[in-house]
């Protein structure tokens, strides 16, 4: 066993006295270094959604094309080193461009690509083996830790470690490249109503994104509020447009009490403490105005109230509503009972009693409450039965689609499930499983009998706007997005192929954290499994050759040496040695070592490459990377995706979560993963993909693989009658023709002769 050693280095003052000047020349900025800083954050939002934005040449439909063929392969080359292409349209438009134009756009869009990417991070330098993998597997184990050992006590890392050799190129890769379609004047826009109408919890990067646009553009009369279909994600816009001066107002009451957690940089979702600040009188009498508005158009806003008394006792205590008696009567009312402790949920109460004793009339009371239905629909089921599903059919139209979706996903597998999962109030770091049994199961009848309904259901209100479609069945490998998700715009449980040449999957942590003292680590590792997901080993800082030849570690850095605390680890996956271990799941995780969470420290990211040659290329090539997160969250673990070595193709599956875990190391994990990853699996497999929402929507062309190519079966389709031809729903669009401006949902852009209209898949799920 070995353990860390961290010793203060003589440079941290030269840190302290470098952070000084930097604050002082920050203090300095000027407007148009805001400005540009600004450009190139849309720059990064317009890529991240998959266009380009791109200057009209001044005089292109006269000139035609003014860059020269290598200038534009210079170009290309310099965009698919971070793994872009431009469709068709988007080239034809950069040849329109003079020389001169050409390069102040690159220029402007270099550094917004490296930053996308990671490549601005020049990972490499903060590796410690730069050789890596080859110098390590030259070690011995017992020279690795002879090394290791002494740079822990302090030592220069390049007394033990080689000079750079050159690396060769990559090539003949089948690198597939995201393809980037030109931006117009309504891509922002599109954008933005897409975020807005989204039935899901923004992550922080599309918060940052729907911010930025709603400064950039406003259209008169519209109030984007009002298309906010999610709650928690409506308080946080509204608390935006305060904090800019812009007014706007809580619909109900637990609305008021979100937005008075944002407004106080508390949890705005109120799963956890939630602390107050002290309002100024003008934001006192704003919050209480609508709390009296709520409490005089709503008849059940005291039911909402009486849910979270602990909470509205704090926010009342606070904004002190006996100040304006007159002016808020129902308010200083509402508080008066809540100090006499006079609430009561009565509602949810008689629900309660209703259910243990059986009565048939707690029924009535739940149809008044569909999202409350939803959620005791099996324990009503297990109690009164078909009754119970009678009544919940009448609720069925006032569901939103995602609700749906969701439950039906839950009853596909209810009555196969080994295992139940409780994260309380969505903290994954808590989760418990228990062993499912016959109790929780419900009649094979009735289960069937909720699939059909919800089935009907998103058939009729998906099959108004898309009557037919061609679906590609790997969309059901697309998750759709949830409420926890922290990184993605897409969902926990999506899986990426990975192509059947990959030889190697190289992992990395990179953080930056300036020691004040000692060092820090947020640790790269993986833990092994077998098909039944028993425990077969793990690669990690303290566990270095635990699977032999399967993987290897690139040493463990000690960022206090960095004069701006940065470091890198990077781990290479073997996949045929590892299947010869019999492993077929390798998870993925990042762990705080130090306790410090990576909200505390100043960037810790998260990259996922693969590739054919592990000797070729720099240690982070952009165009191998597949997946890269920046973990921002107050966790002290993240558990970021699973491969899954034995299926055909190989494939990367996203998780997202924060499961418990000792962050000493992943070696003491094993076990615990043992025990949580079967019934973890089993909810991936519950949620709603993308394929669900087409379930039963008449299929007028079928989709086929081969070759790992879409093809459409002739026989199927009639060029002279567009309705044969259906709506393409589409994993990629590699292999396919796609008409200019057809309207096609694509989850990954590959093609580049295809300048199609992207389906926002919210379009519908907002039915």
């Amino acid at each position: 066993c070995y353990h860390r050693v961290s010793f203060p280095q003589p440079h941290c003052r030269s840190v302290h006295n470098s952070r000084q000047h930097k604050v002082v020349n920050n203090t300095m900025s000027s407007t148009a270094a805001q400005s540009s800083s600004q450009i190139s954050a849309v720059a990064s939002l317009c890529i991240r959604h998959g266009y380009i934005q791109m200057p009209r040449a001044r005089d292109d439909e006269a000139r035609g094309s003014n860059l020269s063929l290598p200038e534009i392969s210079t170009l290309m080359g310099n965009m698919t080193h971070y793994g872009y292409a431009l469709s068709s349209n988007a080239l034809r438009q950069l040849k329109c461009l003079s020389l001169e134009e050409a390069t102040d756009w690159w220029s402007g869009l270099n550094p917004v690509f490296a930053n996308i990417t990671g490549a601005d991070r020049n990972m490499d330098e903060h590796v410690v083996y730069k050789n890596f993998p080859t110098e390590v597997l030259d070690m011995t184990e017992a020279e690795y830790w002879f090394k290791q050992i002494l740079m822990y006590w302090g030592l220069p890392n390049n007394l033990f470690t080689e000079e750079p050799v050159e690396r060769g190129k990559v090539q003949n890769e089948n690198i597939k490249f995201k393809v980037l379609q030109l931006a117009t004047e309504e891509t922002l826009r599109k954008i933005f109503y897409s975020l807005l109408s989204a039935p899901f919890r923004w992550t922080e990067l599309q918060l940052s994104d729907a911010k930025l646009i709603a400064m950039q553009f406003h259209e008169d009369g519209v109030n984007p509020l009002e298309t906010i279909k999610f709650k928690e994600n409506l308080v946080l816009m509204a608390s935006f447009y305060i904090q800019n001066n812009v007014q706007c107002y809580a619909t109900s009451l637990t609305d008021v009490l979100r937005l008075a957690a944002a407004l106080s940089d508390s949890d705005h979702s109120l799963r956890t403490k939630v602390t107050f600040k002290r309002f100024n009188r003008q934001s006192r009498k704003f919050l209480l105005s609508m709390i009296e508005k709520c409490l005089v158009q709503s008849s059940s806003a005291l039911d909402d109230i009486a849910k979270r008394k602990f909470l509205w006792k704090k926010l009342l205590k606070i904004i002190h509503p006996g100040d304006y008696k007159k002016q808020f009567p129902k308010t200083v009312e509402a508080y008066d009972c809540l100090y006499h402790d006079r609430f009561e949920d009565l509602v949810m109460a008689k629900i309660e009693l209703g259910l243990k004793a059986c009565d048939l009339s707690v029924l009535s009371v739940l149809k008044q409450r569909p999202g409350e239905f939803l959620r005791r629909l099996r324990s009503a089921i297990h109690v009164f039965g078909q009754e119970a599903l009678d009544a919940f059919t009448q609720i069925i139209p006032r569901l939103q689609m995602i609700q749906l979706l969701k439950l039906r996903g839950h009853f596909k597998v209810i009555n196969s499930r080994k295992y139940r999962l409780f994260p309380p109030k969505g903290q994954w770091s808590k989760l418990q499983v228990v062993e499912a049994d016959s109790s929780y199961y419900v009649p094979e009848e009735i289960r069937k009998g909720v699939m059909r309904l919800i089935t009907q259901e998103v058939q009729s209100r998906v099959i108004k706007k898309i009557p037919n479609a061609q679906l590609d069945p790997r969309v059901a490998k697309i998750k759709i997005q949830t409420n926890d998700n922290e990184f993605a715009p897409y969902g926990r449980g999506t899986a990426f192929p990975i192509p059947t040449t990959t030889k190697f999957i190289r992992s990395a942590s990179y953080w930056k954290q300036k020691p004040a003292v000692g060092n820090t680590w947020f640790d790269n590792g993986w833990n092994f499994f077998d098909d039944s997901w028993n425990s077969k080993g793990e690669c990690c800082w303290d566990s270095t050759h635990g699977v032999g030849a399967g993987a290897v570690f690139s040493g463990d850095p000690t960022n206090s040496k960095d004069m701006e605390g940065r470091a890198c680890q990077m781990i290479d996956l073997y996949p045929r040695e590892l299947r010869k271990l019999e492993i077929r799941y390798a998870v993925w995780n990042i762990l705080c070592y130090s306790r410090v969470p990576f909200s505390k420290a100043d960037e810790v990211l998260g990259t996922l490459q693969w590739g054919d040659d592990p000797l070729t290329g720099p240690l982070f090539e952009p165009q191998r990377c597949q997946l890269k997160f920046e973990l921002k969250d107050e966790n002290f673990t993240k558990y970021l995706a699973i491969i899954d070595l034995q299926s055909r193709p190989m494939q990367c599956i996203y998780i997202d979560a924060n499961l418990a875990a000792n962050v000493q190391s992943a070696r003491l994990n094993g076990k615990t993963l043992a025990a949580t990853m079967p019934g973890f699996m089993e909810y991936l497999d519950s949620l709603p993909s993308v394929a669900s929402l087409f379930r039963g929507i008449p299929q007028t062309a079928i989709l086929s693989l081969k070759s790992d190519l879409l093809e459409e079966r002739e026989d199927q389709r009639d060029e002279s009658n567009p309705s044969t031809l259906g709506f393409k729903v589409l994993y990629d669009d590699e292999g396919v023709d796609l008409d200019e401006g057809e309207q096609a949902y694509v989850f990954q852009r590959r093609n580049e002769k295809n300048n199609f209209s992207l389906f926002d898949i919210n379009d519908l799920l907002e039915l």
